[in-house]
């Protein structure tokens, strides 16, 4: 039986993938910006970054339950994928 693991070949393929798909959203995205630009019109206008604020620790409710291994901390966690170093 083989092991479930993809090793290293594996995530390496994963991220090439991510990186590709990435990087032809960036392009895609300067390329609409430049004609924009070519326009005369500001692309701040239409490319500004959401205005949402973060909440800080301080206004989240209490957990209902929760492991103070994983709930006492000191800010809002971004993500838990249980490897370390995050």
């Amino acid at each position: 039986m083989r092991n479930w693991h993809p090793g290293p070949l594996g995530f390496e393929f994963v991220s090439d993938t991510f990186s590709y798909v990435y990087s032809k959203a960036m392009i895609e995205a300067l390329d609409l910006i430049e004609a924009q630009m070519a326009t005369g019109k500001d692309p701040r206008q239409t490319w500004s970054s959401s205005q949402r604020t973060i909440s800080p620790k301080e206004s989240l409710p209490e957990p209902k339950h929760c492991d103070p291994a994983y709930c006492v901390v000191d800010k809002v966690p971004g993500c838990l994928n249980f490897e370390k170093p995050t």
